[in-house]
């Protein structure tokens, strides 16, 4: 990045907070080095600060600063941002594209010259290049997952993983995201017992690393769905609530990330049988979803279809199915008739 030494150094601080999960000294970091960057150093820069809100469960705040770093530069930095941010707000198409493109550039970047003759290449040259791979193509694969192609994404994980462990070594927080990504295809795509194992090298890693990580966090939550496809819903209920307090003791009640978790929670109590419990729940990630996301984001409206069906469980049939059926058209025609979640909803109406 050009610029002064200055900007340099809070680069490199500010992705060292990111990858240590320090969210809030990786945003101070950002914000207090665009106060006095090089306006050619401020597209990266603001890429930083979108990927530290994005962990701070804040999605429209990261996009928007993604969009900041967009109009300055085409670094892979700042497009890996933006495909990041567009897929957490439920816009998974155009992230994959941006983030496949990226991934294409840092591939050709970090090759190993053909020969000595044509390029002159040194290992520290390759080596910013090949960490770009690893980082994007653990985005691609949550991309393809979001867009309901997980297939697609598992051999992408998995690549990234291989990656992870000959650049950084298996026991790293890049192999440990790598496998968290790879679990979430394998979910996605059925295979429930080899996420679970994906998930569990991902914990291992990453609470050997630090247990507070939020990433911690999402890999719990992550084994909770899991364990619920196993049809074990009272091991996905304990899970589901470390995971939930974790999020709430780092993020605070309100952040993204804690919605999430709690619809999960949700659906995991619904399988035990405990509807009620379950409906407060779904309610409560139904308040912190629109507010962090917003009411018309198609996460909202997933978790208003749920809300729903818990109704009807409960005995509001009425009311229930006509919240689902409102839910069931605006998520087709965001996401399409063929999607898993669109499917899903079918099977109840």
């Amino acid at each position: 990045m050009a610029g002064d030494n200055g900007i340099i150094v809070s680069s490199d601080v500010i992705r060292r907070h990111l990858r240590y999960g320090d969210w809030d000294l990786a945003r101070l970091a950002a914000e207090g080095a665009l106060e006095t960057a090089a306006e050619e150093d401020k597209g990266v820069l603001y890429a930083l600060l979108s990927r530290a809100w994005y962990r701070l469960g804040k999605p429209r705040r990261a996009l928007a600063m993604a969009e900041e770093g967009a109009k300055r530069s085409d670094h892979w930095e700042v497009s890996l941002a933006l495909g990041e941010a567009l897929v957490a707000i439920g816009d998974p198409l155009p992230g994959r594209a941006l983030l496949t493109e990226a991934l294409k550039v840092a591939r050709e970047r970090g090759a190993p010259p053909p020969s000595e003759d044509t390029y002159q290449a040194s290992a520290d040259d390759l080596a910013p290049w090949q960490a770009a791979e690893i980082e994007l193509r653990t985005a691609v694969a949550e991309a393809y997952r979001a867009a309901g192609e997980p297939e697609a994404g598992i051999g992408i994980a998995a690549r990234a993983e291989a990656l992870a462990q000959l650049r950084f070594g298996a026991n790293s927080l890049q192999a440990a995201e790598a496998l968290h990504a790879l679990g979430l295809c394998q979910h996605g795509a059925g295979q429930q017992d080899e996420a679970r194992a994906s998930l569990k090298r991902s914990l291992a890693i990453l609470e050997a690393n630090n247990p507070e990580h939020t990433a911690v966090a999402a890999v719990l939550d992550a084994l909770g769905v899991v364990a619920r496809a196993r049809k074990k819903p009272f091991e996905a209920v304990k899970l589901h609530r470390k995971a939930l307090e974790l999020w709430t003791r780092r993020l605070g009640q309100h952040a993204s990330p804690v919605g999430a978790c709690r619809h999960s929670l949700a659906q995991a109590l619904h399988r035990t049988g405990d509807f009620l419990a379950a409906r407060v729940e779904m309610r409560e990630a139904l308040v912190i979803t629109a507010r962090t996301l917003g009411k018309d984001h198609v996460d909202t409206w997933i978790t208003r279809f749920e809300v729903g069906r818990f109704e009807v469980d409960c005995g509001e049939m009425e009311e229930g199915f006509e919240v689902m059926e409102e839910a069931r058209t605006v998520v087709r025609g965001r996401l399409g008739p063929q999607h898993p979640v669109v499917k899903a909803m079918d099977s109840y109406l």
